[in-house]
């Protein structure tokens, strides 16, 4: 997938990256090691990345879980979205898809609606498969708690997680 953004710089992407995570408690970093804390090109000519990773209530910042791979096309910037893989995978895929959801949004392409107005952290397909892992694991590996599974898999709350499996009926 790429999305590509007329009259935008790097320094434009990164001004509104900034101020997104600001808002939704999102670490950005521009190396893997989060180290780096400008954005830098890359050893590939005119190709930076942007490393985004979620933040708990406490500041303490998760594995990356995302990124963005951008590089100039003229006025234009191309900007490619990626999942880093690992055992959150799930969980990072919808970040990078509600991510993309904001971009969209905020440089004007086509989005159905404006993902502030969601409701949800997660999209419908996404809370109807939380709904489905949950299921499984108390099958499988008999969850004891609800709250803890719901906070250790998806950031979420038991109780989030209750309206999703009322939501999602078997």
């Amino acid at each position: 997938m790429e999305l590509l953004l007329e009259n935008t710089s790097y320094e434009d992407f990164d001004d509104w990256m900034q101020n997104f995570a600001k808002r939704k408690r999102i670490l950005l970093s521009y190396d893997s090691t989060g180290i780096a804390h400008s954005l830098e090109v890359s050893p590939r000519r005119g190709v930076k990345r942007i490393f985004i990773a979620k933040t708990s209530s406490s500041g303490i910042a998760f594995d990356h879980e995302c990124y963005f791979t951008l590089r100039k096309a003229g006025n234009n910037l191309q900007v490619f979205p990626g999942v880093v893989k690992g055992p959150n995978i799930t969980a990072s895929t919808a970040l990078l898809e509600l991510i993309i959801l904001e971009v969209q949004w905020a440089w004007g392409l086509k989005v159905d609606q404006d993902p502030e107005s969601y409701h949800h952290k997660y999209p419908k397909n996404y809370r109807k498969m939380i709904a489905e892992k949950y299921r499984s694991d108390k099958r499988t590996i008999g969850v004891e708690n609800q709250d803890t599974w719901a906070a250790m898999k998806f950031e979420i709350s038991g109780r989030t997680l209750r309206n999703y499996l009322n939501e999602f009926p078997e």
